[in-house]
């Protein structure tokens, strides 16, 4: 995935390029590692709306200059747009944002979700890293399952949107 071949062949068809050919309302969330510029954007792969940073990491140099996980820039369909928050926090919630809106549309939707957390560098929100502070780990890995911990209490934040929603049965 690096030195050149982080991009999907233009003739290859991702599974966002059959949904929205089936009638699916496309988006997807955070990292995508498989081209930055025409034809290999999200946007140019079958994603009617795509909300993510540059390259395969934040702070990786096709990322925007200076990101670091918290309140980074990043793409919303193409256009750099400042977010504020820890990375996997933004991501989450412009997806339930995204479905909060999609739901109402009489069209099936798909949400790809790829978190770029945990990935270095290792940056957690102080109040998720401090939670490994006591046990004897060194400070990389407490960022590391502070971002793990993060993760998790993101995904529940989705789950529970879709309960609430009368979505978890049908997704």
């Amino acid at each position: 995935t690096i030195m050149g071949r982080s991009m999907l062949r233009e003739s290859e068809k991702t599974l966002a390029d059959l949904l929205k050919a089936n009638g699916y309302q496309t988006a997807m969330f955070g990292k995508w590692h498989l081209g930055d510029n025409f034809p290999y954007r999200p946007n140019d792969r079958g994603f009617d709306f795509a909300y993510y940073h540059g390259g395969g990491g934040v702070g990786q140099t096709p990322d925007h200059w200076n990101n670091a996980y918290f309140d980074d820039v990043y793409m919303r369909n193409g256009i750099k747009e400042q977010a504020n928050g820890f990375v996997t926090d933004v991501l989450f919630d412009e997806a339930i944002d995204y479905i909060d809106e999609a739901k109402d549309k009489n069209q099936p939707f798909f949400t790809y979700i790829s978190t770029n957390a945990p990935h270095s560098p290792m940056h957690a929100p102080k109040a998720y890293a401090d939670k490994y502070a006591d046990k004897g780990l060194k400070v990389t890995t407490q960022h590391f399952f502070g971002m793990l911990t993060n993760i998790d209490d993101n995904v529940a934040k989705l789950r529970d949107y879709l309960t609430e929603n009368n979505l978890a049965q049908n997704t």
